[in-house]
């Protein structure tokens, strides 16, 4: 976490989800040295299913050759076939701060996220170089009101 005068953590109480339950954790922010601007602490929750199908093809080519002679020579290819779907992207704000400012400190906050009930299960599947799953991240995001590209909003990721 190093020098950063604001750092987010993120921690949840199961490692996976399934449809109809409830994601539940904690978000820790710390505050290290002066009062910083803050607007709000987000957490979002992305679902996405991720496919890679391989699959073989094999060519065999018959020839002649000068003397008459019959040559076979055969050859496999590689077919790879790729999908991804993001099928879930909820965002909640978990604490919002009206002073717009958060003093030096250790922060925590609990959080509870109903699931959707028609939602695929967290999930792996693994056959040869073939592959299927169904993922499920928080993301605990704590908006700045001066963030930037050379001062970015403070976050932390976890996959449940």
């Amino acid at each position: 976490m190093g020098n950063a005068p604001i750092t987010v953590g993120l921690r949840t109480d199961k490692s996976s989800c399934s449809a109809g339950s409830k994601a539940t954790g904690r978000v820790y922010v710390s505050v290290s040295k002066e009062s910083q601007p803050v607007q709000a602490l987000m957490l979002k929750i992305v679902g996405a299913e991720h496919v890679l199908v391989h699959h073989t093809t094999s060519h065999s080519d018959r020839h002649n050759d000068r003397r008459h002679r019959n040559h076979s020579h055969s050859h496999t290819e590689d077919h790879y076939e790729r999908a991804e779907s993001t099928f879930l992207q909820l965002e909640y704000p978990l604490h919002t701060f009206p002073r717009g400012q958060l003093a030096p400190g250790q922060y925590e906050y609990p959080f509870e996220i109903q699931l959707p009930y028609n939602l695929p299960s967290s999930m792996i599947c693994r056959d040869g170089q073939s592959y299927c799953d169904v993922k499920y991240e928080l993301t605990a995001t704590l908006q700045k009101t001066n963030s930037g590209i050379f001062s970015p909003n403070p976050s932390a990721q976890q996959e449940v």
